[in-house]
């Protein structure tokens, strides 16, 4: 089967988007509509996920040039120095998930752990358990994350250049705004408007952190100019006309920043219009297709590219309405992905069932049955190796897949 869409008379849109030069703008892209959406990046400085109740990260404007640096334990906070900086552990956002952000990868070693701190299972709040610097030039910034619940409590204080200023204390509610994030700023102490609603966009353009590459060289971490993905769209690359399900990605920056676009000999930008990259919405049967024709560079910030709200992505067909798609196969560590889209909600359960050759069930697991797209995980690490049969039914149609552990 395949998945395909007809959401526009027009089948091929050739479109642009302006981040301005030096990239001083941020876009958020919608791919069924063409709408943009622009933002200066250096209206805010830290990001607080508020997408539902006991969802938490923390973010930081990289693009903006802020580092943030673990400096111990919370209580290290009244006592910090600047002169001991070369002691402190920088932490970056993640590269691959954009509800994390650096304040998440510091080191706190609770049960159960946000980084930054740890959830409190009488409470249910997480609590603050580590201290840190926010620096940007000769700025510094000394910040805790007191607490967590519905809403992040946060103390902050300037460096003046001899001395911390007077403690800020801030709440910010998660509140009923429609974003992944609410975005602060140090310098009107207040939340700004940053990101449009989730399902306004599916592309950020962007610069953020990730690997830098240079020929053959790479370095971590570094500011680059790229493409993002919401969350909630999976995205597949490849040089082929067709992807498959088990193509598609979570990670934001499947696009990202290189392969797309490269600096040649001449140290000109150009693009390889031959790679495609297959978008999938998570509730939605749609798949568009980009292509990168062109990229400016820093002068103008334009990037220019195709959709194709037409694509099509391959997988196999169980009963009307149902398709599904295994990987990795082989899988090395025992556990597979059983990528399924179910277009038409099926009166009957769903269900995995893994058989050994001699016919025995060696595995069993339901399966959703609404509307939708899954990625479900099975450890199969009681099997011993070797080749199975995977099998997916559905009311009373099945298919299979031969899988192998190694």
């Amino acid at each position: 089967m395949m998945l395909s869409t007809t959401a526009f008379a027009q089948q091929q849109v050739e479109d642009e988007v302006t981040m301005g030069a030096s990239y001083t703008n941020h876009v958020f892209y919608n791919l069924e509509t063409q709408d943009e959406q622009a933002v200066a990046h250096d209206l805010w400085d830290i990001a607080f996920f508020r997408n539902g109740l006991m969802d938490y990260g923390i973010k930081i404007n990289e693009a903006k040039g802020w580092k943030l640096f673990e400096v111990g334990e919370i209580t290290a906070y009244d006592n910090i120095n600047v002169d001991d900086a070369d002691d402190w552990t920088q932490l970056y956002n993640s590269s691959t998930d954009y509800t994390k952000g650096a304040f998440d990868q510091a080191s706190d070693d609770g049960e159960i752990t946000a980084g930054w701190g740890y959830y409190n299972t009488n409470t249910h709040h997480v609590i603050g358990s580590r201290a840190f610097v926010l620096q940007n030039e000769d700025d510094y910034i000394k910040i805790k994350i007191d607490d967590y619940f519905v809403g992040y409590t946060f103390t902050y204080a300037e460096w003046n250049g001899t001395a911390w200023s007077e403690d800020v204390e801030k709440t910010i509610a998660n509140g009923d705004a429609d974003s992944y994030y609410n975005y602060y700023d140090f310098d009107a102490e207040n939340v700004v408007t940053v990101e449009p609603g989730k399902e306004t966009w599916d592309l950020l353009f962007a610069k953020y952190t990730d690997i830098y590459y240079h020929g053959e060289f790479t370095t971590p971490n570094q500011v680059v100019t790229g493409v993002v993905a919401n969350p909630n769209v999976k995205i597949a690359k490849t040089t082929n006309d067709e992807a498959s399900t088990s193509d598609l990605s979570e990670d934001m920056n499947v696009i990202g920043a290189k392969d797309w676009k490269f600096l040649n000999d001449s140290f000109a930008w150009e693009v390889d219009s031959d790679i495609n990259y297959f978008i999938k919405r998570n509730d939605e049967d749609t798949v568009y297709k980009i292509n990168f024709t062109g990229f400016e560079g820093s002068e103008t910030g334009i990037i220019h590219f195709t959709i194709d709200n037409e694509a099509t992505l391959a997988v196999e067909q169980v009963a009307e309405g149902v398709s599904f798609n295994v990987y990795p196969n082989p899988t090395t560590d025992k556990r597979v992905q059983v990528v399924y889209d179910i277009t038409a909600t099926n009166a009957g359960q769903n269900q995995i069932t893994i058989y050994a050759l001699n016919g025995a069930v060696v595995y069993k697991s339901a399966a959703e049955s609404q509307t939708g797209f899954y990625t479900q995980t099975l450890d199969l690490g009681q099997l011993t190796a070797g080749v199975y049969i995977l099998e997916f039914k559905s009311g009373n149609q099945s298919s299979t897949k031969k899988i192998v552990l190694q």
